[in-house]
């Protein structure tokens, strides 16, 4: 009954630990589209100062966009990272857990 019991919680955690794996690649691909989407739009604003030179309101407004959305994927860029570690962290503590529980029915 306890072995049974054991099995149970051991595939459990296995779940829980592949469930956190895909959350993990989950949030690397997020991160590395937002990553991506940075150097595109660093790419796009290399390519109109290229360009004709934009008149001084025109560059005003063209940093001020471009320092908008640099902003925003740097906030996303910290959220994903955030979260990734948030869910390392819980797959640490999971594999910990599972490992007492190991040693724990060896002991039985």
């Amino acid at each position: 009954n306890a072995i049974r019991k054991f099995q149970e919680e051991r595939d459990a955690l296995e779940a829980e630990k592949e469930q956190l794996r895909a959350a993990c690649r989950a949030e690397a691909a997020r991160r590395e589209q937002a990553s991506q989407q940075l150097a595109d739009l660093s790419r796009e604003v290399e390519r109109l100062r290229a360009a004709q030179p934009p008149s001084a309101v025109e560059t005003a407004e063209l940093k001020r966009q471009h320092a908008e959305k640099q902003l925003a994927l740097m906030a996303t860029i910290d959220g994903l990272r955030s979260d990734l570690e948030r869910e390392q962290a819980r797959r640490d503590e999971l594999e910990g857990v599972k490992r007492k529980a190991e040693a724990d029915s060896g002991h039985l």
